[in-house]
């Protein structure tokens, strides 16, 4: 148990290290639902996962604001 707490502590650190994860601070989607303290997780062709302060979440692009789907070069046409 020791070791496995352990080992995600150490990949967690080396994810933050190289700065792999990106904080994003408050997200509100256009349907006006909010997450605080967001981290971004992955990005998939036809969205983005966070961690946030209550958990998890997968947003689809046309949910997400003009501004951030600028930033993971999102194009409706592809």
């Amino acid at each position: 148990m020791k070791r496995s707490v352990l080992f995600i502590a150490l990949l967690l650190g080396v994810a933050s290290a190289s700065g792999e994860t990106k904080n994003y601070g408050t997200i509100v989607t256009r349907a006006g639902k909010t997450f605080y303290q967001c981290q971004l997780l992955h990005v998939y062709p036809d969205g983005v996962t966070f961690a946030h302060r209550d958990g998890a979440a997968k947003i689809a692009f046309k949910e997400l604001p003009a501004d951030l789907r600028g930033q993971f070069r999102y194009d409706p046409k592809v």
